[in-house]
């Protein structure tokens, strides 16, 4: 049994019912337990009870029950013991989707036998649909201390109608027992619509943290998209103190927006930080063929996390031993598909740079601040493109990656001894104070030292905030064991490496100018700034006539963007080795362009 609520209720048992006569029997094996729905079909925001019923019971003196429900669709709200008389429960152990309650009876008295109502668990029913709720074990004890134990499992379930509202969702107001509907208003901005819930429904996620959710039908979504009237923008910002939020969106309605303009974004903000998800990135057809599934029958749930606990002392503790300085919270960003029971984390949107903000709580040097990815199987922080500005009075940091994960933002300074005086000092130490860069010592950047092919993958790969994936690292000279393997990956992945003819990669070979322009070409496409190419410009170069074909019009792209420059205003070198230097300006230069930083 559950020990935190089981002992309380034993040591009870013990103190009040020690002299109880030795005539009274344990409970029998035909004793059989079961529950009851108040009502086969519920609506939003409005209480239904579900009843714990046993059978047959013989001396039922105190009993511990576990009950499982859909925290999708339902918020648990309290459990009372049905039995009359001197008794004793225990509040009940709200975690994730289970509740453990348990209760014992009091003082010198026989058990319970026969048929007897136990208790009843109320719900408050938030998102249409159909819900279960199961009796998943019990465990009885008698008054002579003797235990049997009911895991047959009892299902029982509830239709839940939306009713006439304009939402299948709301919050409640506990006081007094009464609940208070919480219908959504929707209404227009400059740059869109806005969905505003004025209270959260609570509830427990399946790790057993307190939660607040809002949930937005497909009536309430279409009639904010009729209000945004062409603009892009579907804001719902989320009330509420609790460690997470969640938002449920129905796939079918962002399915239908995303045909409609490529540009719908749902902004959802709760307390300091901000989710923009592009519901174009969302293949929900495949999803839904994954979880066999209809599309319809999709929800789409955007989560935001204030991470505490062992994740931040880990985040914390990492910043300590790496020199970085927090400057704002932690914050774990996530989005699911859900069809019942069945979840999926959505972490792939096909290259989309998703935005999310995390606002801070003092104006910071955007050469010295980055925000940062935490990697809780490492520990490591790794740099995130980012941006700084004041909106209103208030520094906000403006995260892009094409994924989801833990982040928050540092504060961070590097400089290098041999780069005094050097051309690319700010640039490199630049991108040195935001993780970006290393040296080849603590002290020495080697500004004129040459870079791989594999180093200069690695820089892109981290300058673009990207995974590192080693399964697609398919040339026959990338092992998956070498330091690059990750890196050179993604790359491929990424579309930015291509490799040669004979189906390697060289990673060790020193980088040309020509194959580092190739590179920022193909990354200006992937983060959606390609730029035309004049071919006749970069062949009007001395030395234009030497410049590969394949290279000419990244060259071009690179030149017309200022990225990349000649190494004279006449000649461009195609065939130079590239030193650490001009990669990490080039690089630098790449980011801003992009929008990455500031």
């Amino acid at each position: 049994m559950n020990c935190k609520i089981w002992i309380t209720c034993f040591v009870m048992f013990m103190l009040l019912s020690l002299s109880i006569g030795p005539e009274v029997s344990r409970a029998e094996v035909n004793s059989a337990y079961s529950l009851a729905v108040s009502t086969s079909v519920s609506r939003v925001n409005e209480e239904m009870t579900v009843t714990l019923q046993g059978e047959n019971l013989a001396d039922l003196y105190g009993y511990e029950a576990v009950i499982e429900y859909d925290n999708s669709k339902l918020s648990f709200k309290e459990a009372k013991s049905s039995i009359s008389g001197s008794g004793f429960s225990i509040t009940p152990l709200a975690s994730g989707n289970k509740i453990t309650f348990a209760y014992t009876k009091m003082g010198k008295i026989a058990g319970i036998s026969g048929n007897a109502d136990l208790a009843t668990i109320t719900f408050i029913p938030f998102s249409s649909g159909s819900a279960e709720i199961k009796l998943i074990n019990l465990i009885a004890v008698s008054s002579e201390q003797q235990e049997s134990k009911w895991d047959t499992v009892r299902t029982v379930s509830t239709s839940i109608d939306a009713g006439s509202g304009t939402s299948n969702t709301g919050g409640s107001s506990r006081s007094g027992g009464s609940t208070v509907t919480n219908q959504p208003t929707v209404e227009k901005n400059n740059s869109g619509a806005d969905i505003k819930f004025s209270e959260a429904v609570k509830t427990t996620t399946t790790d057993g943290k307190e939660a607040v959710v809002v949930s937005v039908n497909t009536e309430t979504f279409t009639k904010a998209i009729e209000l945004a009237s062409g603009t892009t923008r579907i804001g719902i910002e989320v009330k509420g103190n609790e460690p997470v939020a969640r938002v449920e969106l129905p796939a079918a309605s962002l399915a239908d927006a995303s045909k409609q303009t490529k540009e719908t974004v749902v902004s959802v903000k709760y307390g300091n930080s901000t989710y923009d998800l592009p519901v174009s990135a969302i293949d929900f057809t495949k999803l839904a063929q994954s979880m066999n599934a209809d599309v319809k029958d999709l929800k789409v749930v955007v989560q935001i996390e204030k991470v505490s606990g062992k994740d931040a002392d880990q985040v914390s503790t990492n910043a300590q031993q790496s020199g970085v300085k927090l400057l704002g919270g932690v914050v774990k960003f996530n989005v699911f598909v859900e069809s019942g029971s069945s979840s999926i984390s959505v972490d792939n949107f096909g290259g989309t740079y998703v935005t999310r903000t995390i606002e801070l709580t003092s104006a910071v040097d955007s050469s010295k601040a980055t925000g940062v990815l935490f990697n809780p199987a490492t520990g490591e922080l790794t740099f995130v493109p980012t941006t700084f500005e004041n909106v209103g009075g208030v520094t906000v940091a403006t995260i892009k990656r094409p994924g989801n994960s833990i982040y928050t933002v540092i504060e961070h300074i590097k400089t290098f001894a041999d780069m005094n005086g050097h051309w690319a000092k700010a640039d490199v130490e630049l991108l040195a104070s935001k993780l970006v860069v290393n040296g080849r010592t603590d002290q020495s950047f080697v500004p004129k030292g040459e870079i791989t092919r594999a180093e200069f993958a690695a820089l892109l790969v981290k300058g673009l905030g990207l995974s590192q994936d080693q399964s697609a690292a398919v040339f026959k000279d990338v092992a998956v064991t070498d330091w690059h393997a990750g890196y050179v990956g993604a790359a491929t992945k990424a579309g930015l490496v291509e490799g040669l003819d004979n189906g390697s990669f060289a990673p060790n070979a020193n980088i040309t100018r020509e194959q580092m322009a190739v590179m920022i070409g193909r990354a200006m496409k992937m983060v959606g700034k390609p730029k035309g190419a004049n071919v006749k410009r970069v062949e009007s170069f001395t030395d234009g006539i030497s410049m590969s074909s394949w290279a000419k019009e990244a060259i071009s792209q690179s030149i017309e963007v200022g990225i990349m420059n000649g190494k004279t205003s006449q000649s461009f070198e195609p065939s130079s080795n590239a030193t650490r230097a001009e990669a990490a300006v080039v690089l630098k230069r790449l980011l801003q362009y992009a929008g990455f930083i500031n």
